[in-house]
């Protein structure tokens, strides 16, 4: 789900469009990340509520996500429970 400042809602319904989408994050450049070159990134799955989002500079927005999604993988390859299986 992609939306700007021009439109679609709020910053809320347009997080929770983001979520229901099923996305695991959101970026959100605001006026104060685009001054600063920063993206924040929410983590929309994260099991903590209290820390699920981080500021990143532009130039590392694309490695850090990358190393977020390889993690989770590499988490899910360790699950010891015989009753699930990962894809």
């Amino acid at each position: 789900h992609c939306a700007s400042a021009a439109g679609v809602g709020s910053f809320k319904s347009q997080i929770k469009k983001a979520d229901a989408s099923g996305a695991t994050f959101a970026a959100i450049i605001g006026e104060e990340e685009a001054i600063n070159g920063n993206v924040t990134i929410k983590a929309l799955r994260s099991k903590n509520a209290d820390n699920n989002q981080v500021i990143v500079p532009f130039t590392t927005v694309v490695d850090y996500l990358v190393d977020q999604i390889l993690d989770a993988k590499e988490e899910e390859s360790h699950c010891d429970n015989p009753n699930h299986t990962h894809h």
